[in-house]
């Protein structure tokens, strides 16, 4: 469910790190699927988003983090060592030392990360993504 991705903890997916980024999102209630004709096959839900006053990341280019983040997440079923090494063409090997380096493991994969480790991950990789 939508709902529950926005409301995760960790960063599910590229719109769940924006949200995470801009606002606090939290289940609000849940709409049973039988109150609409034709039924859907699933329940929906109210999710509020309290707007952040300041990103939660302090980056200095918020562009270039969410072009990291969602370059990564091309990779989603791949561990974070072997996607930044392909997206920074610095290899596996050393894209894992360096996630290493800041306490981060490299066998990881991307929905597994917060926001204060995709802030560790942009500043070690502080480029764009090469594509």
């Amino acid at each position: 469910m939508v709902a529950e991705r926005w409301t995760a903890a960790s960063g599910a997916s590229l719109a769940t790190v924006a949200v995470q980024v801009f606002a606090t999102a939290r289940l609000a209630f849940t709409i049973p699927a039988t109150t609409f004709m034709p039924p859907p096959r699933v329940d929906s839900a109210c999710v509020v988003l309290d707007v952040r006053e300041r990103p939660a990341v302090n980056v200095p280019d918020l562009d270039s983090f969410f072009r990291l983040v969602e370059a990564v997440f091309q990779f989603r079923r791949k561990q974070l060592g072997g996607a930044l090494g392909r997206i920074s063409r610095i290899g596996s090997t050393s894209a894992a030392t360096k996630l290493r380096d800041v306490g981060i493991d490299p066998e990881r994969r991307p929905q597994t990360l917060n926001l204060q480790e995709w802030e560790m991950v942009y500043r070690v990789f502080n480029a764009e993504p090469s594509r």
